[in-house]
């Protein structure tokens, strides 16, 4: 169960309505208008009296299922304090996001794309595990195959995307000044992402075989076109060549022969060996 800006009863919302309560059931004034975010809806009165009959946080209590309450702390119409309550009358599992910036309604694309993403991924956690036919069929550990990964288009008029593999999603996207949204990290960030942890799982693998013992590592990457003549040791003689600058942070209290070490066994990453070998991209039309 999900909820967007969600109210904790129908009490907050009572204020909005137009119309006249204390009309009968079935008459022509049963009907009130309801003005959410700018929006008019039409309701029964006797909708509304059976929603304030119902113990809605009694019941979240009991809910036994896993909960994901979604709200903007700047949400004019339903006030963030609304969504304290419900997740305070449910039970584990249960997860809060904060909509930073976003309106009631999530008009603005960038608010509505993170909020599904963010959906989507929290989702197939909890359906992968009611699913026992899907759970049969993954592979034994150790046995598993390369997943496939799929980079679908989002948006035709700007550049968002979203990528899945396996039962994880996230977005790509360019920023605002190129004509993106700024959605999720661009192609080459997800990239310098992949060149980075890569990087800091196989000092960690590393460190585990030699026994050592320290807190955790950051990897910091940037990445530029530079001309080939500014680069020592560059195979290219001339023209741009790409350039990536990799920062590794390691925690305070790391003696320097581990040090060196560490940063040997980095250049040795499956993904920097891959990016420094020779690449094949082999493209094909979908059967």
């Amino acid at each position: 169960m999900a909820t967007i800006g969600a109210p904790s009863s129908p009490d907050h919302v009572m204020h909005l309505m137009d119309g006249d309560m204390d009309a009968d059931a079935g008459s022509p004034e049963d009907m009130l208008e309801v003005n959410i975010g700018g929006r008019p809806f039409n309701i029964r009165r006797s909708f509304i009296a059976e929603l304030n009959s119902q113990p809605h946080c009694e019941r979240l209590g009991s809910l036994g299922k896993a909960l994901l309450v979604m709200h903007s702390p700047t949400d004019q119409t339903v006030g963030v304090d609304e969504a304290r309550v419900i997740f305070e009358s449910a039970r584990h599992p249960k997860s809060f996001v904060a909509l930073d910036g976003a309106d009631h309604l999530l008009s603005n694309r960038a608010d509505s794309v993170f909020a599904a993403s963010i959906i989507a991924s929290w989702a197939d956690r909890y359906l992968g595990q009611e699913d026992p036919a899907a759970k049969a069929s993954q592979p034994e550990s150790g046995d598993e195959e390369p997943a496939t990964l799929t980079v679908a288009e989002m948006d035709v008029e700007g550049f968002l995307h979203q990528a899945q593999v396996r039962h994880h999603r996230w977005a790509i996207d360019e920023p605002v000044s190129v004509g993106g949204d700024d959605a999720g990290p661009t192609p080459y960030e997800v990239l310098l992402s992949g060149l980075g942890a890569c990087t800091s799982m196989t000092m960690r693998m590393y460190a585990r075989r030699k026994g050592w013992e320290f807190g955790a590592t950051t990897v910091t990457l940037e990445h530029a076109r530079v001309h080939a003549r500014d680069i020592e040791d560059c195979e290219s003689a001339k023209g741009m060549v790409d350039k990536i600058t990799r920062t590794i942070n390691f925690a305070e209290g790391i003696p320097e022969d581990q040090q060196k070490a560490l940063l040997a066994i980095a250049d040795k990453c499956p993904v920097h060996r891959t990016l420094e070998g020779e690449i094949v991209v082999v493209t094909e039309t979908a059967v």
